[in-house]
């Protein structure tokens, strides 16, 4: 008999792969992505979140989450969420869409950005739509336009790109 490397012939299936259900927000439910994990999905994989998430590792792919999305690892991939914290040294090269509030505080972002309200103090290369406030902090660096409805700059703060205030 002919020896397999482990796990050459094994396929993994989600028994949900065909469910096309949105998954409704459970407050109540916290998903951790452990600093050690790793998950690299293939063209068009997803994680779908029917709570909050607090990611620590690393995600390549969608992160669709129905509640808050906590960011402290890296993110390659869309972000769907409610709300979006990401935290210092945290990457996300990708668009990040928040229906409510944002706050991107020391970290890094390629892609981009669609939010409610918005407290920014990270670099950003991206283009930046809020449609109530945003506020940029002075040690931001903004490569991008920037539509809003409000916004405040903090002396420091780069910006490069055009801005447009939009009263509603």
């Amino acid at each position: 008999m002919k020896e397999k490397d482990l796990f050459q012939s094994v396929n993994f299936e989600s028994p949900f792969q065909s469910d096309n259900r949105r998954v409704l927000n459970n407050d109540d439910e916290l998903t951790i992505i452990g600093s050690s994990t790793v998950i690299e999905g293939q063209e068009n994989s997803k994680v779908i979140c029917g709570g909050n998430i607090e990611i620590m590792g690393y995600i390549k792919g969608l992160v669709d989450v129905a509640g808050s999305a906590d960011i402290y690892g890296t993110v390659d991939g869309l972000v769907n969420a409610e709300q979006l914290t990401a935290e210092k040294g945290s990457k996300i090269n990708g668009d990040i869409n928040c229906r409510a509030n944002l706050s991107i505080n020391g970290s890094d972002v390629v892609g981009n950005i669609k939010a409610k309200n918005a407290y920014v103090n990270a670099n950003i290369k991206g283009n930046i739509e809020s449609t109530n406030d945003l506020k940029i902090a002075g040690g931001s660096v903004i490569e991008g336009n920037i539509t809003t409805g409000s916004i405040s700059i903090e002396s420091g703060a780069v910006i490069v790109g055009n801005l447009a205030v939009v009263k509603k």
